[in-house]
């Protein structure tokens, strides 16, 4: 039965919700090329109109592939359960055939008289995925095998680097024990193992450090690159090639009177030297080594290359630290014992004016220590903390100092306020808006816990890591990213997506925090000041906060309490639990915002 578009309206409760850009489009091209396949099942409904309950993908494309009528096949039954549980069920039984099927498939309609282009229109895969599969003719029987058994492909670059090696070297890597591995979702291939044994290896005589005109090895010159360019003489003799890098870094290191050390190329960073136990990197100038340094060095089995790297003896380093130490505070004690004058046995102490000013002094800053703050005291305090820069780590210090909270209470403190951030972060709709929630994330990005850098793929198919590392947040990647790598995700569930990782993300600093304690610094404060994530700050009167103030800092909060004060022990018990939403001042959010760019201001 055919029906023209206009009586056809979508499915009320459609199974599918979510859009996959990549694969509509190439329903559209199928549907553009080899017309409707398979009707779409539905249920007749007033007006003579028809409700689509399972094909809503190929109702919602069907104009733009030109097609103005559909087929369609009514279902007997038109109650809701049923129908709800026939739309379902025919979206979850179809399975896609397996990229083995799709390419014999091609084959088959290629000898039809289909050219490689018109089969992929017709059967809905893009010309790069025709193109890829095209390379599967020219995989050995036994790598081909692997793919129908696992239903797994290798990734393009590795599928061309397979696809270009002698069928004999396939074979030998498919035979490979251990190339298929267990996985918790089934066995998977090492399609990784597979490339690096089919890679063709070409070394070029750029990098060798031999005598290249004495050398019996053959180079291959490219009349296609510019003259001088590394890549205008290779070989493929890789034994010659290594043997003799090999030799000339051997004959350097005996020459250099212990400085250099030749090494193992490291099996956990191939491409860099394997150091002994108790040693480690320095990152220095392997050229200029410094005098407590020693070079390592390997040849690089994939290029070939000449690999240094400077270490040190830690044992060493802690050795040469210790006698430092020892010798630094030798001479402090053989300072102060030559600038002391101890007076005579038998010569009467006498008390001086200079004496009594001193007493007169110490005693008034002990008396000071235990005396509340005046007014104007305060006020100087208060001024003296504005002009203490907390965007450096001098700043911050000078403002722990004179925190009313010890360092163990500061660094409680900087957990409650992170546990009020995220607290606040994870409630619904926090951040107003998504331009709002935009400058949020760019600035997460810029924290001090997080690093940005450039990932670039290599062009040798060699066994590298992938570039996403999901960690802790593999929960979020996959309501982002399908198993099959396309990016595909509800809208509406974005901004609580984003408001999570957010939460994940940032945590309120300790002041003067140690280089691996530092958090996200300034940007989480700017943050939770800008969401008021204050009304979720947990209570403050906690033995661990009150546990950790100074007595002036008690003595206030006894008396917005109500409460009498006598002694700063006493108030630390008596006010546990009487001041839950007290907020004092070194407990709000925010911090000094960024100089301006090219200012020179302290």
């Amino acid at each position: 039965m055919r029906v023209a578009l206009a009586q056809l309206v979508p499915d009320r409760n459609p199974v599918r919700h979510t859009i996959d850009m990549a694969s509509d489009a190439e329903l559209q091209r199928s549907l553009a090329e080899a017309g409707q396949l398979t009707p779409l099942l539905v249920v007749p409904i007033d007006g003579g109109m028809f409700e689509v309950k399972e094909g809503n993908r190929r109702l919602r494309l069907a104009a733009a592939a030109g097609l103005t009528a559909l087929d369609v096949h009514p279902l007997e039954q038109t109650g809701d359960s049923f129908t709800a549980g026939a739309a379902a069920a025919a979206n979850m039984v179809r399975q896609a055939l397996a990229p083995a099927d799709q390419w014999r498939a091609m084959r088959s309609m290629q000898a039809q008289g289909h050219t490689e282009q018109s089969a992929a229109a017709f059967l809905g895969i893009s010309e790069r995925q025709a193109a890829r599969l095209a390379q599967l003719g020219r995989l050995d029987l036994e790598i081909l095998a692997l793919i129908d058994i696992h239903g797994t492909m290798p990734s393009e670059q590795q599928l061309r680097i397979i696809a270009n090696a002698p069928t004999e070297t396939q074979r030998k890597a498919a035979r490979i024990k251990g190339i298929v591995h267990a996985h918790p979702e089934g066995k998977r291939v090492a399609w990784h193992t597979i490339t690096e044994l089919c890679i063709r290896r070409t070394y070029q005589r750029a990098v060798a450090i031999f005598d290249t005109d004495k050398a019996k090895i053959a180079w291959d010159e490219d009349f296609f690159v510019p003259t001088g360019h590394p890549d205008q003489f290779t070989t493929t003799d890789a034994k010659r090639f290594l043997a003799a890098q090999l030799a000339a870094l051997e004959t350097q290191a005996a020459a250099s009177k212990g400085r250099l050390v030749v090494a193992e190329e490291s099996d956990r960073h191939p491409g860099e030297p394997s150091l002994p136990k108790g040693w480690r990197l320095s990152h220095s100038n392997p050229d200029r080594p410094k005098r407590n340094e020693t070079v390592y060095a390997c040849i690089a089995t994939r290029t070939g290359a000449l690999v240094r790297a400077t270490a040190i003896d830690e044992a060493a380093e802690r050795a040469a630290a210790k006698a430092a130490d020892q010798k630094a505070k030798a001479d402090t004690k053989a300072a102060k014992k030559a600038t002391e004058k101890p007076a005579a046995d038998d010569e009467p102490r006498v008390t001086t004016a200079e004496d009594l000013a001193a007493l007169d002094a110490m005693g008034a800053k002990a008396a000071a220590a235990n005396t509340p703050l005046t007014a104007e005291e305060r006020r100087a305090r208060e001024d003296a903390d504005d002009d203490a820069d907390a965007s450096t780590p001098a700043g911050r210090a000078q403002i722990a100092e004179k925190s009313p909270l010890t360092k163990a209470g500061q660094a409680t403190l900087a957990k409650l306020k992170t546990e009020g951030l995220r607290a606040c972060l994870r409630r619904p709709q926090p951040v107003p808006d998504w331009e709002k929630l935009t400058a949020f994330l760019i600035l997460a990005l810029h924290a001090k816990n997080v690093k940005i850098a450039g990932y670039q793929r290599p062009d040798d198919g060699a066994d590298w890591r992938e570039a996403h590392q999901h960690g802790g947040g593999a929960d979020i990647v996959r309501r982002i990213i399908t198993p099959a790598g396309h990016l595909q995700y509800d809208a509406a569930e974005l901004p609580t997506l984003a408001q999570e990782t957010l939460a994940r993300t940032l945590w309120i600093s300790e002041p003067d925090a140690g280089y691996n304690r530092e958090g996200s610094g300034d940007i989480a404060e700017w943050i939770a000041a800008a969401i008021d994530a204050a009304r979720n700050l947990p209570p403050l009167d906690c033995p661990e906060i009150l546990g950790a103030l100074d007595a002036a800092t008690l003595k206030q909060a006894s008396t917005t309490a109500g409460q009498k004060f006598t002694t700063a022990t006493a108030a630390k018990t008596a006010l546990a639990g009487k001041l839950p939403d007290w907020r004092p001042d070194f407990a709000h959010y925010g911090a000094p915002g960024p100089k301006p760019a090219g200012s020179d201001a302290a």
